[in-house]
């Protein structure tokens, strides 16, 4: 006859088994959070870092027999695991970006017996400073000719404070707004703060100026406040016969 204690015993054991790994974490900037299905990692953007390496999290040894398997979704950033003192902890080595996708991750951990364990690695914005772009108050362009960013000097300044200019987009309304846009120069640092921001013109005909109102968005949705308003002057070439 089985007695209570010996199911009780047993109980244990199981649960020994099939679980025999916790997680934490290792870096104090990093949260983890527990959910009913696993748990949210908040870590911070660390895009401006020299040194991308960072502890995600470490999984704590039970069992030293078992090494725990790791698989991430999608596959977009290098790590290691490293073992020391019976925690298995998992190293980034990644640059990682709010302001570019991913800006999550699915980290499965198995914890042995079929189990596994569902972590969300969620990249948090650090810099909600919005872009600023300086135009000048007014410029002179010819119409019916083009200008590209070779031949325009239509130069204003953009600049945001969390870098990674190439995500901004830029919306232009106004007059005729359909035949100006903005241009990044071709070669510029990516990880710089400031670049030009040089306005170019299609050919078409005006029968005056034309006031344009630019407005820049980083990747994160911030967008320049105030807008910059632009009176750009249209020299009119007569037409000959």
């Amino acid at each position: 006859m089985v007695t209570l204690l010996e199911v009780l015993l047993s109980f244990c054991i199981c649960c020994t088994l099939v679980n025999p790994y916790s997680i934490g974490v290792v870096d104090r900037l990093i949260q983890l959070v527990d959910k009913a299905q696993g748990f949210n990692l908040l870590a911070p953007e660390n895009n401006h870092d020299k040194d991308f390496t960072r502890g995600l999290f470490a999984v704590n040894e039970f069992d030293r027999g078992r090494d725990p398997p790791f698989l991430i979704e999608p596959p977009g950033f290098n790590y290691t695991i490293e073992n020391r003192l019976g925690q298995w902890i998992l190293y980034s080595h990644s640059s990682f970006d709010y302001e570019k996708d991913p800006r999550s991750y699915v980290i499965r951990v198995g914890f042995g017996y079929g189990e596994w364990k569902i972590l969300k690695l969620l990249i948090q914005n650090i810099d909600d400073e919005p872009p600023a772009l300086v135009c000048p108050d007014n410029i002179t362009m010819v119409e019916n000719l083009s200008y590209d960013v070779n031949n325009s000097s239509a130069i204003c300044w953009l600049s945001d404070p969390d870098g990674f200019l190439n995500q901004t987009t830029f919306k232009l309304t106004g007059t005729y707004s359909d035949n100006f846009e903005m241009k990044l120069p071709v070669k510029y640092d990516e990880f710089a703060q400031t670049t030009e921001a040089i306005i170019t013109k299609k050919a078409f005909e005006s029968d005056g100026d034309v006031y344009l109102t630019i407005q820049a968005k980083d990747g994160a949705g911030h967008s320049t406040v105030p807008k910059a308003k632009i009176d750009v002057k249209i020299k009119i070439i007569k037409d000959t016969k």
